[in-house]
């Protein structure tokens, strides 16, 4: 959770789907936005999920037209894989130099 003068502001979670795999849920107030602070927290998690589990993968939903969040994800390294009625999943894969056949 991200606190500014005492006052919830937003919030990002690590959610455990199935072994090896993530998923990344997150918002931030509207008033908040535009200060790195989004990207400071996805940062963290997605190095907790390097650092501490055999994460091989995250995936996080973004409702169409949020294009601060599809900007946020692209610049952390996630990729869309398939777009919804109301959203695009992206994808971060977390292991280095292996040969990805995800889908």
């Amino acid at each position: 959770m991200y606190f500014f003068d005492a006052r919830l502001v937003g919030r990002a979670d690590l959610i455990g789907v199935e072994p090896a795999r993530f998923s990344i849920g997150y918002w931030l107030a509207e008033a908040h936005t535009g200060r790195g602070i989004a990207t400071a927290a996805l940062d963290a998690l997605i190095d907790f999920a390097r650092s501490n589990s055999d994460a091989a993968e995250i995936y996080t939903g973004v409702t169409h037209g949020n294009r601060a969040s599809e900007a946020l994800l692209v610049r952390l390294g996630f990729e869309p894989t398939d777009t919804f009625d109301s959203y695009t999943r992206f994808r971060l894969s977390l292991r280095r130099g292996m040969i990805d056949c995800a889908t």
